[in-house]
């Protein structure tokens, strides 16, 4: 009977701790589906950041051709007015 009583009680806590694990492994899965969401808002984050980046600098080349053409204009009107 004691032997019986004794194996009852470590089959008790033999449940309790696999529930524990259990629990513990949907902890991790939650986490892990967390972390893999806060990489993918990471990624589209660093994709609008480089559409960003494309947009300035063909901003800046847009700019820097403007600057030629002005500097062109600005030297055929000294050109011009030294004729």
């Amino acid at each position: 009977m004691t032997g019986a009583k004794s194996n009852m009680v470590r089959a008790k806590s033999n449940m309790v701790r696999a529930k524990s694990k259990v629990t513990g492994a949907k902890s991790n899965m939650v986490r892990a589906k967390s972390n893999i969401l806060r990489a993918k808002s990471n990624m589209t984050g660093a994709k609008s950041n480089m559409t960003g980046a494309k947009s300035n600098m063909t901003e800046a080349k847009s700019n820097m051709l403007r600057a030629k053409s002005n500097m062109l204009r600005a030297k055929s009107k000294v050109y011009y007015t030294k004729l």
